[in-house]
């Protein structure tokens, strides 16, 4: 993060925001960890993470508007140490899975893993920014939708195996989402960003 923080502090941020929810239902920051800053992922990732950061630049904190009002957190990350199972490196990258969310409705602990979801993205697509929803991008600012488009940019032509990490929100109603891919060097750089689901 250019912004370094601890999993409590920025899970308390997504809850302060139009005082949504309970830190104990977001789906991880179950580990009292502190995120680095950027100076400690490899220089590919900080040079692209550098690229993507300057490509949004201010626009970061006005791209993604929650449905109940104001922005919500959106932060350029990079993710060192990838393993095979990319759920669980981004779930371990955010301090782990929280348990509790689930409300005590786990039969058994790799259930939770059904309500982890990746999904392949192509950040190649001019026409569609997807770290933008549709109905967000119709009422946000040309200069902020330019900004948004000048970062898909940088991600379509500096990572591979473009992704998106998330939960199944159909249970979960606040949790972290990773608009990513993979640098040359098998890291992942992307942008995170809170949702708050309003059905």
């Amino acid at each position: 993060m250019f912004k370094p923080c601890s999993a409590a502090e920025l899970a308390n941020r997504y809850v302060e925001l139009n005082d949504f929810g309970e830190v104990s239902e977001i789906p991880v920051f179950k580990e009292p960890i502190q995120f680095m800053g950027m100076d400690k992922a490899s220089l590919e990732a900080q040079r692209i993470a550098n690229e993507l950061s300057n490509a949004l630049g201010t626009s970061l904190a006005e791209i993604f508007p929650s449905p109940f009002g104001g922005f919500l957190d959106g932060q350029v990350i990079a993710i060192s140490g990838v393993g095979s199972d990319l759920k669980k490196t981004c779930c371990e990258a955010l301090g782990g899975i929280n348990a509790c969310a689930w409300d005590g409705d786990l039969d058994d602990e790799e259930d939770v893993w059904d309500d982890v979801c990746c999904k392949n993205l192509d950040y190649s697509k001019v026409d569609d920014c997807p770290f933008v929803y549709e109905v967000d991008a119709e009422n946000l600012a040309e200069n902020v939708m330019e900004c948004a488009r000048a970062g898909q940019k940088v991600m379509a032509e500096s990572l591979s195996k473009h992704f998106l990490f998330d939960f199944d929100c159909d249970r979960f109603k606040l949790f972290p989402e990773i608009y990513g891919g993979f640098a040359s060097d098998g890291s992942i750089v992307g942008i995170m960003r809170a949702n708050q689901m309003d059905a």
